[in-house]
């Protein structure tokens, strides 16, 4: 993400944090680094100020969450991302909607989708709407693919009222991204055109019930390409970082200063 810092910007927010963290292992180092690089610039502080040990020791309940999605467990995909959210909220109870939950809730939501719960799966994405509206407003593409993924939900509920909102400001958003992805607007417009005419058209009903069946198994696999990616990322991260010790700049950093 744009306003994130890369990787080697990092080392300046271990300079903050070290005065009040323990020493720290080098996986530790490597996983707090991941963390962060996650995480906006000006939503880091809050994050560096936790005990870093008892933040890690609750973030890996979501790198096992995003293990279990890539074998499609979803009751564990569930029961560990809630752990991490009802944990974390602990540690920041008065910045229960601090950027970091972004990624549980979309986690969480895609696994509820995946089960059929659409209604906790809605719930979910508009928490991350929120999070996402509150922290980052100019992450345009973001937004605009995070509104597409509520149409989505509700169009698979036969809302077609909410679903054109919601295509709508995916629409809007996408306009004031700085390289417009045509392709993207005019599958926007086009799905747009086509759920209008459907209400139009009054009780005819939007799809058959097999194609509401692809429908559905098109979206949970677009959610299931986004726990891929996430746990992907991590592992390319970290499998990277630990590839070399010795050229680790972090791991060099922290080893002179404690």
């Amino acid at each position: 993400m744009g306003c994130c810092k890369s990787l080697p910007n990092i080392t300046c927010d271990f300079r903050l944090h070290k005065i009040k963290s323990s020493c720290l292992t080098h996986n530790e180092i490597i996983q707090f680094e991941a963390l962060l690089s996650e995480i906006p610039d000006h939503c880091r502080q809050a994050i560096i100020n936790l005990p870093i040990r008892q933040l890690l020791n609750i973030y890996q309940y979501h790198i096992r969450a995003l293990d279990y999605g890539l074998q499609k467990e979803w009751q564990l995909v569930i029961a560990f991302e809630q752990r991490v959210i009802k944990r974390l909220q602990v540690l920041l109870p008065t910045d229960k909607d601090h950027y970091i939950f972004f990624n549980f809730y979309n986690v969480l939501s895609a696994s509820f989708l995946a089960l059929g719960a659409l209604q906790l799966a809605i719930e979910g994405l508009h928490i991350a709407l929120v999070i996402l509206l509150k922290h980052t407003p100019t992450d345009y593409k973001t937004i605009s693919m995070h509104y597409y993924h509520i149409a989505n939900v509700y169009k698979i509920l036969y809302d077609l009222k909410t679903m054109i909102q919601y295509l709508t400001k995916a629409i809007e958003i996408a306009r004031l991204i700085n390289d417009l992805d045509q392709e993207y607007i005019v599958k926007l417009e086009t799905e747009l055109q086509i759920a209008i005419q459907q209400q139009d058209d009054n009780n005819l009903p939007y799809s058959t019930r097999s194609e509401l069946k692809i429908e559905f198994e098109e979206i949970n696999q677009d959610f299931h390409h986004w726990i891929t990616a996430g746990t992907f990322t991590f592992n390319a991260q970290r499998n990277r970082l630990f590839s070399n010790e010795s050229q680790s700049k972090y791991w060099r950093y922290y080893q002179s200063e404690v």
